[in-house]
């Protein structure tokens, strides 16, 4: 089996797929201490997770520095994006971090798989409940051991804003260190804002940047 087919076979396990996939989590450790669960979002989620669409939702708004793109989202948007862009994407998965009370503090996924140099980046980090401090950089470390061990993944790497200095911190604590920037351009439309690479800039300073990192362990 090719480097491909087997990440793309092992996410649509993961996001039970098949009606003969078994849900399965990955679990959480703070040295010996058992502290919670990575749980996959699933093509089962409306039925047993349903909640995720609310909290996905709800995340983001609260959430917004984050991400390179801000609209005015909704439960429909929200339910359309995990149904037609998260799950059918065969190199891109999304868990959610549970701590031991089966609560969901917030939610973290790979993407982006170059199939030929193994590697991908870390995606979509939110940390939803703020009082659960420690344990999104557990599940991020949880998240890259299983990506090396169980996935083969050689080089790790992510995406940041670089108004988001929260976030580079969070990821340097991690190991994670800086290696390009990625201009980037403010556009409006529809209601949207997104800041994107553009090709043909000209002499237009750019308004923030990507920052690209990679994890040196």
């Amino acid at each position: 089996m090719g480097y491909k087919n087997y990440i793309e076979k092992t996410f649509d396990s993961y996001k039970c797929k098949s009606k003969t996939d078994e849900y399965r989590t990955i679990p959480m450790y703070d040295g010996d201490n058992l502290v919670g669960f990575l749980k996959p979002v699933t093509y089962l989620y409306k039925t047993c997770r349903p909640k995720y669409i609310n909290l996905i939702y709800q995340w983001r708004q609260e959430n917004p520095i984050g991400f390179a793109n801000r609209f005015e989202g909704s439960i429909e948007k929200t339910e359309d994006w995990i149904n037609n862009i998260l799950l059918p994407r065969k190199d891109r998965i999304l868990f959610f971090v549970h701590n031991l009370d089966n609560t969901p503090i917030g939610h973290l996924g790979l993407s982006s798989f170059d199939y030929v140099a193994k590697s991908c980046e870390i995606d979509n980090v939110v940390r939803g409940k703020k009082e659960f401090k420690g344990l999104m950089s557990l599940a991020t470390k949880t998240l890259i051991d299983w990506g090396k061990r169980f996935l083969g993944v050689q080089n790790i790497y992510l995406k940041v804003l670089s108004d988001n200095p929260h976030a580079i911190k969070f990821y340097e604590r991690l190991d994670f260190r800086i290696r390009s920037y990625i201009p980037l351009f403010k556009i409006e439309h529809d209601g949207m804002i997104e800041w994107i690479p553009l090709k043909e800039a000209g002499e237009r300073k750019p308004d923030k940047h990507f920052i690209v990192m990679k994890l040196c362990q």
